[in-house]
Parts: C-alpha cells; structure tokens; sequence
C-alpha cells in the first residue's frame, strides 16, 4: 500500500546513522535526512521535518526535498524510482504490470469547507479527492482489483490506454 504524498529523493551514494540522525551523501555534500528511529514523538515526516529545522544541533543542512507527488500518474510521470512516503519510510517503485486507464464522464464536483474538489464519475464508484480542478470533463482511472486510482484529468474523452505500474 502506496501512503501519498511522497516525496521524490534524488540519487544519493550512500545512508548513514550519526548520532540521532539518518545522514544521505551525495555526490558532494551531506544532508540530514531524517531523525533515527523513536528519537522523535512524531509519527508523519513532515512533523519531523519540522522538528529538524528547528534543531540547532543538526550536523548538516536539511536534505532539500523539491517535489512532492500525490498519485500515481505523477509517480509515473517524475521518473524516478526512490520515494520517501508519509510517514519517512523509503520506498522503492518499479512498474511492474500492464493496467488499463480508463476515461469517465464527470457526474458531479463539490468543493468542501477545506478547498479540497470530490469528484464523481460514470461508471465508476470512487468518489475522487484532489486539491485542483479546473474544470475538466472526464476524468481517467486506473483499476487495481476493486480499487480506482486517479489517474489524470482531461479536457476531452481520451482513448484507452494502458500503463505500466
């Protein structure tokens, strides 16, 4: 099970404990990564991210998380393969199986007190929660077993494709 969001991380050469820390080198500097385990009461990584920006006694800069991915069609869009998930747990994704998107004809949107867009579609019985929208008319899915994914957004009906995931 995929715990969204996750952060993107770059090529590192080699993860290390110092201390209290989880210490990634790169190709030419450190970076602290993360706290080593039960040092922190915190139980998502961006709390503990919080937490390690205040710490003064870090050793190293903050390593620098620049893109966070919140699906599986921007997984698969990103390219890369490494991935920190929610709750700071490094996860490895390689495609792995065929699997057919499928495009839908957008029923109904709301927008909820937070700002957050639920959408629901024909012919499918997920009903979708995305911080944007557009305005779009269909809306392309991915089913796993009895799971629908979100996939993407479009403007016009696409045909049905198939992705690797």
């Amino acid at each position: 099970m995929i715990n969204f969001p996750l952060y993107v991380m770059r090529d590192y050469a080699l993860k290390f404990e110092q201390g209290d820390y989880v210490i990634i080198q790169g190709r030419k500097t450190r970076y602290v990564l993360d706290y080593v385990k039960n040092k922190s009461k915190y139980e998502l990584y961006a709390d503990r991210r919080l937490e390690l920006l205040r710490d003064k006694n870090r050793p190293y800069d903050l390593y620098p998380i620049n893109i966070i991915v919140e699906s599986v069609y921007q997984m698969y869009v990103c390219g890369k393969k490494v991935f920190l998930d929610k709750f700071g747990k490094q996860v490895v994704w390689t495609p792995k199986k065929f699997y057919k998107v499928v495009c839908h004809k957008i029923r109904t949107v709301w927008q909820d007190d937070c700002g957050h867009y639920h959408i629901v579609s024909d012919g499918c019985n997920t009903v979708f929660k995305l911080r944007e929208y557009n305005g779009e008319k269909y809306i392309q899915t991915v089913a796993l077993g009895k799971i629908d994914i979100f996939y993407g957004l479009a403007e016009t009906k696409r045909k049905d494709t198939r992705i690797k995931i």
